[in-house]
């Protein structure tokens, strides 16, 4: 499964990096887990808090949300 964010980052289960049903963000092919630090709009965060960020507002279906949930409390 893929729930694409921006146009270079998705999450998703469909990565090496992913088990267990575990999803990684991916940006640019690199996999980052929840408490990766990544840039989001020129500010340092944990992976986790980008995509709560991203998805905040974003129109998901029960699957897509079931991912970002899986995802964020991860780690």
């Amino acid at each position: 499964m893929r729930v694409p964010l921006l146009d270079n980052w998705s999450l998703t289960t469909d990565h090496a990096s992913a088990s267990y049903g575990r999803p990684v963000l991916v940006i640019d092919g690199t996999a980052y887990g929840p408490a990766d630090t990544v840039e989001l709009v020129s500010h340092h965060m944990p992976a986790a808090e980008a995509v709560r960020r991203l998805t905040a507002s974003a129109s998901l279906d029960a699957d897509e949300r079931a991912l970002v949930k899986a995802f964020i409390f991860e780690g």
